[in-house]
């Protein structure tokens, strides 16, 4: 078994056999909602500490001006090294990367600027901006990638053997549509029925993680519901580690907000977004 230590849990779900120890410490744009399923703190003798991050980094690269190689190297590659230095993830999963060559950029100039440490998984560039992953090679070996189509972003899948373990790990990377509104709660719906139809046709006992950007704003929201519901005969629903009620963007959570910290505008961006 694994035991998975997740630094900002706002949207990471997951439904795996794992022990996770969670210590929250950025309020940086990491989009959490750390979900576990059962046999929890059963760890095996050979078992592995793993800490799995999900960050949005925001439209990267940054192409609005042009000059995408200037600002991001000058001003976000020496940030976002410094907070992957501080986290140190296992696992990283990153939502809103624009193109393949950004993908393996942020791989080259971030993560591996000082030590080769991480590898990417097969980056699929679908019909809006994407998610990938990146992954110790140390700690395991990439399988596949598997592309789950929605009506906005794709889902993407990725099956990780754990070398310690022979565990096979898979994680759902997933950005749903953003805003507040009825329209939008059904879209959200679709895309989590989407992830569900997948889930729910693993083998039992399966161990999965679902990260990203949920765009999810409270408890009561029908997509929240749907990720959570168990449904006979199957095993593809999550459990929330957190498990707050209500209304979700209010300050009584503030500790459990992430928000896009940087130093600047750009894009569509001066409070919020509608993507």
């Amino acid at each position: 078994m694994l035991a998975i230590l997740s630094n900002r849990l706002k949207d990471l779900l997951s439904h795996a056999k794992f022990s996770l120890n969670i210590q929250p410490t950025f309020k940086w744009r990491l989009a959490f909602f750390c979900l576990f399923f059962a046999n929890q703190g059963v760890i095996a003798q050979n078992g592995d500490t793993l800490k799995v991050v999900s960050y949005n980094l925001l439209h990267y690269p940054d192409i609005s001006s042009g000059g995408a190689t200037v600002a991001d190297t000058s001003n976000r590659h020496p940030h976002y090294r410094n907070i992957i230095s501080a986290m140190n993830p296992d696992i990283l999963v990153v939502e809103e990367v624009q193109s393949t060559a950004g993908f393996t950029w942020f791989l080259n100039d971030v993560l591996n600027a000082n030590q080769n440490v991480y590898s990417g998984a097969t980056f699929v560039n679908g019909p809006d901006m994407d998610a990938g992953l990146y992954y110790k090679a140390s700690k395991f070996q990439f399988i596949a990638t598997k592309t789950i189509i929605t009506d906005l972003r794709n889902i993407y899948e990725y099956t990780l053997k754990h070398l310690t373990s022979n565990d096979t790990l898979r994680v759902y990377a997933v950005h749903l549509k953003a805003s507040v509104g009825a329209a939008e709660e059904q879209q959200r719906l679709s895309e989590v029925d989407s992830l569900r139809k997948v889930t729910n046709a693993l083998p039992l006992g399966s161990n999965f993680i679902v990260c990203g950007d949920f765009n999810i704003y409270g408890a009561q929201e029908p997509a929240y519901a749907k990720l959570l519901q168990v449904q006979p005969g199957t095993e593809g629903h999550v459990f929330d580690m957190i498990n707050l009620s209500g209304t979700w963007n209010n300050s009584i959570y503030a500790a459990h907000h992430t928000q896009s910290t940087r130093t600047r505008s750009f894009w569509r961006w001066i409070n919020r977004r509608n993507g």
